[in-house]
């Protein structure tokens, strides 16, 4: 059974090869600041690093919406590898510490906004609606929804599922006044539920915790990432 398995695996990477990969972030800020716990924090200088090794590498940097296209059409369509960063929760470090950094290179990025920590007025911690226009009116961002109260999507009903999901993306789009059109699963958890929400509201990528590479032929609503630590070696493309 065992050599079955490592038969069928070695199949399904010969026809579904790697085509690139999606870069999880938090919290981007100095190491010595206070804020957002530490697990989560990776430094600007970090950030910077691994953008100027992946060009070197020629690598390319896309945009979500681009990911969609690149998983549609296949990696035989586009040519090099390619790297889409996201960051998830929407702190307010990732407009004063990691936008400069993306600019600085012309990195397309998306932020996952989970809008209850903006209603409860905690901008010390998250964006504020001003930073949140500002940032959606940058042609390298792109705002997605991560649920209104960043929920445990699979503990609850389909019906709080839908309100969560839809609320956020509602939310979003009367701040910024543009479509939001992407979603990354808190927790990275999801149920046959969520991904029924996913299809009815037409999201066009849904981005998941964990998983390694993307691979042709990838759902485009259970996309893949890897999560990038400030300390821990990451080479992989």
């Amino acid at each position: 059974m065992d050599l079955i398995r490592r038969f069928e695996n070695r199949i399904f990477k010969m026809t579904h090869p790697e085509i690139g990969e999606v870069w999880q972030f938090h919290s981007v800020r100095p190491q010595n600041e206070s804020g957002h716990s530490d697990n989560w924090a990776v430094s600007p200088r970090r950030l910077q690093d691994l953008i100027i090794e992946y060009k070197q590498r020629n690598c390319s940097f896309v945009s979500v919406e681009e990911l969609s296209e690149r998983i549609r059409w296949s990696f035989s369509a586009f040519g090099k590898q390619f790297v889409a960063i996201t960051l998830d929760d929407g702190f307010a470090d990732n407009y004063e510490y990691a936008l400069p950094v993306f600019e600085e290179y012309g990195v397309p990025f998306c932020i996952y906004v989970s809008p209850g920590g903006i209603i409860a007025g905690n901008n010390n911690v998250y964006l504020n609606r001003r930073q949140l226009k500002e940032l959606s009116e940058n042609r390298l961002c792109t705002i997605g929804a991560h649920t209104m109260s960043h929920s445990r999507l699979p503990k609850l009903s389909f019906e709080k599922q839908q309100e969560e999901i839809i609320n956020s993306k509602l939310w979003l789009e009367d701040v910024i006044s543009k479509p939001v059109e992407h979603f990354a699963y808190p927790f990275g958890e999801y149920n046959a539920d969520t991904l029924k929400i996913m299809c009815d509201f037409e999201f066009h990528t849904a981005v998941m915790g964990w998983g390694g590479s993307v691979r042709m032929g990838c759902d485009r609503h259970r996309i893949p990432r890897y999560v990038i630590w400030e300390n821990v070696k990451y080479k992989h493309l």
